[in-house]
């Protein structure tokens, strides 16, 4: 996926189109160009930063890695996790303990439920980020049905899960400028090129695309760097 690292284009000199922009002097830009422009910066902020070299396929976030777990049976100070005293440390103080049967087996024990907490949060912050990439690709006004669908896909699922106190100020931020343009999709015939597009530049402001974009990039590097290292 490719890293957004210039400045987001400014939306407020396209806002006022009517729904026949064709009509308006030359200076003035199209609806369709507006549209342009408008989904490939909503989608290049979604896709932005994920480190991927242009062309590359986008690649799901990385799995959580699981919590350092501390086996039941671990022997300390001579006692077991339930407290009773350890037959082979009485009998040989110096000696090794054996290894425990769950550890001889193989067998996992169960993580920290705070370790399982917070792994499992950034396991849904991950699937929710990529869900949110996904409903934003191939973005096109030449289909506004489905450019309408896609917004609305995009914002169900980065509002599908409630985001951690690290990331919620960016999540809220990405969240919100999503939502603004599934707003203004309310009342527009979604069938209609011009309408789509005249309602995404008009609801869509300079500060608006500002926030998101600092907020994507902040949202991508925790999902994959912070989030990933649990």
């Amino acid at each position: 996926m490719i890293r957004l690292t210039g400045a987001a284009p400014d939306f407020s000199r396209t806002r006022g189109l009517g729904h026949h922009g064709w009509m308006h002097p030359v200076r003035r830009r199209h609806p369709r160009t507006a549209a342009v422009t408008a989904a490939a910066v909503l989608s290049a902020l979604l896709l932005g930063g994920c480190g991927a070299s242009e062309g590359d396929e986008p690649e799901p976030g990385a799995e959580p890695a699981p919590g350092i777990s501390v086996p039941a049976d671990l022997l300390i100070d001579g006692r077991t996790a339930s407290g009773e005293a350890s037959a082979d440390v009485s009998a040989a103080p110096d000696a090794s303990p054996e290894p425990s049967a769950s550890a001889a087996s193989g067998e996992p024990s169960a993580e920290p439920p705070a370790a399982e907490d917070a792994a499992a949060a950034c396991a849904d912050l991950q699937t929710a980020w990529a869900g949110t990439n996904r409903a934003l690709v191939g973005l096109s006004p030449e289909h506004p049905r489905s450019l309408v669908a896609s917004f609305r896909e995009a914002h169900r699922s980065i509002t599908s899960v409630e985001p951690t106190p690290d990331i919620e100020e960016a999540w809220t931020a990405m969240t919100d400028y999503l939502g603004s343009a599934v707003d203004a999709f309310q009342d527009v015939d979604a069938d209609d090129a011009a309408a789509v597009s005249a309602a995404l530049t008009e609801a869509i402001t300079s500060a608006d695309t500002a926030r998101a974009t600092a907020a994507s990039e902040e949202i991508t590097a925790y999902v994959a760097d912070s989030c990933a290292a649990r």
